[in-house]
């Protein structure tokens, strides 16, 4: 139906976020599906976007495709950590070593994803008192990551 739909219209383009998050059992349906599209539509252009483990479906269906690796820079990390720590519900549970450290932190080892970035925040700031902070910071600095999110 979307196949026929397209083919009237003299150019198409198609936007599919976070392809990532499509179950894995439907990836390949799907891809299959847009690329028979693309091919009987040759003026329909896709752009997917997605976590890099969906990079290899993607090639495997599109063949052609241009990846281009987007990540978050350090300063979006940054500026992101520095707004959720000044909204801070329990600002007595911070000191200025640990607010340079939490920013420090997250955004050298913590920084390829954006969502982890979210995650780790949100879990330090979670905690109510400086200790607990400070040892949940220590935890993801360890190399734990979203596992020491949690």
């Amino acid at each position: 139906m979307l196949k026929i739909a397209i083919s009237s219209v003299p150019q198409v383009s198609v936007c599919l976020d976070a392809l990532d998050e499509c179950l894995p059992k439907h990836l390949p349906q799907l891809l299959e599906c847009l690329r028979d599209i693309a091919l009987g539509c040759p003026r329909t252009r896709i752009f997917f976007t997605g976590r890099p483990h969906v990079k290899e479906d993607i090639q495997r269906y599109f063949s052609r495709a241009i990846l281009l690796p987007i990540r978050p820079n350090t300063d979006d990390i940054t500026s992101y950590v520095e707004m959720r720590l000044a909204r801070d519900a329990e600002p007595e549970a911070m000191n200025e070593n640990l607010l340079a450290d939490i920013i420090r932190t997250i955004s050298e080892q913590i920084s390829d994803i954006f969502l982890l970035v979210s995650i780790c925040t949100d879990t330090i700031l979670g905690r109510v008192t400086i200790h607990q902070r400070r040892r949940k910071l220590e935890e993801m600095a360890k190399g734990n990551g979203l596992s020491g999110a949690c």
